[in-house]
């Protein structure tokens, strides 16, 4: 096995002035070739984890390694392996963005410089402005010139805080797409964001931080498995024509469903185990109804994240 890409080792974070764990005692690990979620509500402890994840803020004890690189032993070498988009980005208002971009190459020592920062301008779509000072960009243009300042060294690991937040549809459709783009060509990505079907439709893992605290580390589709065996809430959906109460008594005969209710569309059946899908699409053609579609829903990211941060 190849070792994880960040790993968090007790990491902690505790504030001198009122004494609060910001980060209490994390442990995760983001492998190879993920889109790692991470999730949690305001105060949380993620930005703090990920100041610290990056190198802009010392722990108060435990560590991470990242890209290979202890955060406390090797802080340069694991920064040359890092790119960053804080949720705020910086930059100076009289410089352009090449000008940013030099700058920043030169920092990393980047070989080839011209054609990295080129190859940063267009994948990051600034090519029309990147010659113009940075006072007169608008908040999503200086998200993307964020962007190319964090690929602009070709990291393996991208750390994303918040990448779409205040952008506008077609910004945040950019952002997605770049993301995914980025993962396939096999950057990993850590990416935190308070848009949950964003998440959803990024990620392959998250974890779930509270109040200091990780409480989940996992697969969605496991988290969401888990919920819906636990609260018995599987949902079948059937589009059909024709569905008779005769038909709806056969179905909910079925051992291990829990109810059915007509719908416009067909019906709808609550179910305690993923498996029963076949079972009532083998039922309905030995019926010989006509199914349009049958779906199986599972509880959606936001209601996992609600269930799991719920009372804690």
């Amino acid at each position: 096995m190849t070792a994880p890409v960040i790993e968090t080792i007790d990491l902690t974070k505790r504030y001198r002035l009122d004494g609060i764990e910001a980060v209490d005692n994390i442990n995760f690990v983001v492998e190879r070739g993920d889109i790692f979620g991470f999730l949690g509500p305001n105060g949380a402890g993620k930005t703090t984890t990920i100041r610290m994840l990056c190198g802009a803020l010392d722990p108060t004890s435990g560590t991470a390694i990242v890209g290979g690189h202890d955060i406390r032993k090797e802080p340069l070498k694991m920064k040359m392996k890092i790119g960053v988009i804080p949720e705020q980005p910086g930059f100076y208002g009289n410089m352009t963005g090449r000008q940013h971009l030099k700058f920043y190459s030169d920092f990393h020592e980047t070989k080839n410089p011209e054609k990295n920062i080129q190859i940063a301008i267009e994948l990051s779509d600034i090519v029309e402005y990147v010659d113009r000072k940075v006072k007169g960009y608008s908040h999503g243009m200086k998200k993307r010139l964020a962007l190319a300042q964090a690929l602009v060294h070709d990291p393996e690991i991208l750390i994303l805080d918040e990448p779409t937040g205040g952008l506008d549809p077609k910004g945040t459709h950019f952002f997605r797409n770049i993301v995914k783009d980025l993962n396939e060509k096999g950057k990993t990505i850590f990416l935190s964001s308070h848009v949950l079907s964003e998440v959803q439709e990024l990620c392959n893992r998250v974890g779930i931080i509270h109040r200091g605290k990780i409480l989940e580390v996992d697969l969605i589709e496991n988290l969401s498995r888990a919920m819906a065996t636990e609260e018995k809430g599987f949902v079948v959906k059937v589009k059909a024509k024709d569905i008779d109460e005769n038909i709806l008594y056969k179905i909910g005969a079925i051992s291990g469903v829990i109810s059915v209710e007509k719908t416009e569309t067909g019906f709808s059946a609550i179910v305690e185990e993923e498996n029963l899908f076949v079972e009532i699409n083998k039922e309905l053609i030995d019926i010989g109804v006509r199914i349009r579609s049958i779906n199986l829903e599972e509880p959606n990211l936001e209601e996992v994240f609600l269930k799991i941060t719920e009372g804690e």
